[in-house]
């Protein structure tokens, strides 16, 4: 169960209920998140309810909730399109490939990927996505020998954030999602992340508030099932 429970009594009941139940022992085989693309355990959703990393299908299918979101978003908001873990993966590390494979046959199964995670999310085209368009129109249009150059060639930076920690090695999952969640390519000094450096439970509520929220969603196929769960756990637990 959650350290310091009375710490999360402002989470959202919906979101909690669900929370403590998928935190709760059980059987670790329990599906209880599916969205045809993405798979959840109740042993991966215990990644989020201890100090520990979180493993990637959280962060993958946080990605698909905040681009289905991103369809509903108000006008002047920023338009955002979040790629999974595994595009990341596929372009950056041996995960799925070893040092027999071509880099056309890397580049083959990235752009497959892609197509995949824009069809899931029913987007087409990067053109009304702001955060995105910039790098999609070169990418996806050019020689796929040529694309290789192109990630070549970028330069990256650290953003300086005054929530940035270096004794923290076990919440970079909840980190990496709080900035999708929040990130309106503004300017750092004008982000309001709602971070605190070194600030263990705020990044507790979020591992929570994040476990509801992915579960809960209507995106789940099973959330009608874990709803309906969490409620009898509940009761049977008599948790106010």
């Amino acid at each position: 169960m959650i350290e310091n429970e009375s710490k999360f009594k402002n989470v959202e009941e919906g979101y909690r209920r669900v929370a403590e139940y998928a935190f709760a022992e059980g059987d670790i085989t329990e599906i209880l998140y599916y969205d045809t693309v993405t798979t959840i355990t109740r042993e991966d959703i215990h990644t989020l309810a201890a100090k520990e990393h979180l493993v990637n299908n959280i962060i993958d299918a946080y990605s698909y909730v905040l681009n289905m979101e991103n369809k509903r978003r108000g006008v002047g908001k920023t338009n955002r399109f979040f790629f999974s873990t595994q595009i990341y993966l596929t372009l950056c590390t041996k995960t799925y490939f070893n040092a027999k494979d071509t880099q056309e046959e890397r580049m083959e199964f990235l752009f497959r990927r892609m197509e995949t995670e824009m069809n899931h999310a029913g987007v087409d085209s990067f053109k009304n996505i702001q955060l995105l368009w910039g790098f999609a129109k070169n990418f996806c249009h050019i020689d796929k020998i040529q694309s290789t150059e192109y990630v070549e060639s970028f330069k990256t930076r650290t953003i300086k954030m005054p929530w940035r920690s270096l004794s923290n090695k076990n919440d970079c999952g909840v980190f990496l999602m709080r900035h999708m969640q929040t990130y309106e390519a503004e300017d750092a000094e004008k982000w309001e992340c709602g971070l605190e450096k070194d600030n263990i439970e705020i990044l507790q509520k979020l591992r929570v508030e994040y476990c509801g929220k992915i579960l809960s969603s209507k995106l789940n196929d099973e959330h009608h099932a874990i709803s309906m769960k969490s409620r009898k756990w509940k009761k049977e637990m008599r948790i106010d």
